[in-house]
């Protein structure tokens, strides 16, 4: 049976408001996560007007469920990118996002940034001695 990792990622945005302004956001992807979800406070000040919502109620954000105001369409850019695709996501509003797992979003995705920067220098590592090892290799059968 083919097991998926749960990650979360780190993603550097441009989040457009009701009047198509541009804003520098840090979004967090839960790649197991079923819903976008966004609090009050950010939905008003991009001035997204709030859709009714229909589902269920939310449960594991953080230690508490969570009844939903409503629904609202978010459009989005990546930065740092040369592709400009315009991402359009729906976002479940609540009306909070616990702090905690905020808090705890961010350090899993610092987490998950360190051990690939640790992964990368070991593989250049690696390669360094690779070639070292083929460039003494080289210089004992020329002499």
């Amino acid at each position: 049976m083919l097991q998926s990792q749960k990650m979360i990622v780190k993603l550097d945005l441009w989040v457009f408001d009701s009047k198509n302004a541009a804003h520098e956001f840090d979004g967090y992807l839960d790649t197991q996560a079923a819903l976008n979800v966004i609090d009050q406070t950010l939905r008003r000040f991009l001035g997204h007007e709030l859709q009714p919502y229909s589902g269920t109620d939310l449960v594991g954000l953080g230690d508490f469920t969570s009844t939903p105001l409503g629904q609202v369409k978010i459009f989005s850019r990546w930065k740092g990118t040369t592709i400009s695709k315009l991402h359009e996501q729906t976002f479940v509003v609540v009306d909070k996002i616990p702090y905690e797992e905020k808090k705890k979003m961010e350090f899993e995705g610092q987490v998950q940034k360190t051990q690939q920067q640790a992964e990368d220098e070991a593989e250049k590592l690696r390669k360094r001695q690779e070639r070292e090892q083929q460039r003494q290799a080289s210089n004992q059968s020329g002499a």
